[in-house]
């Protein structure tokens, strides 16, 4: 966690944009649209409670929970590219199956 906090820190200073300013929960309740958070239990970098918060809260707002995935490597996982499809094809746009 220090090497983050040094990396937020550098990129705040360097951007004069600092981290607290941020209000990601503020924006997501102004979000007319549905959104699926999908959000490992075990993330170090972000409180899981934060989204399970939100998706009780939002009606428009889903939780997928997985578990072992950690903050990067849900981005590669199943859960991510299933929950994608879902938003794409709530638009309706179809969705073929992937590698076709």
């Amino acid at each position: 966690m220090k090497l983050f906090e040094e990396v937020v820190q550098e990129v705040s200073s360097e951007y004069h944009y600092p981290i607290h300013t941020i209000d990601p929960y503020g924006k997501l309740k102004l979000r007319p649209q549905p959104t699926i958070i999908v959000h490992d239990e075990g993330d170090k970098f972000t409180k899981f409670s934060v989204s399970e918060k939100a998706a009780s809260e939002m009606e428009r707002v889903e939780l997928v929970a997985t578990t072992g995935l950690g903050h990067g490597r849900i981005m590669k996982s199943a859960p991510v590219q299933q929950s994608f499809d879902a938003l794409v094809e709530s638009a309706g746009v179809t969705v073929s199956s992937r590698g076709e």
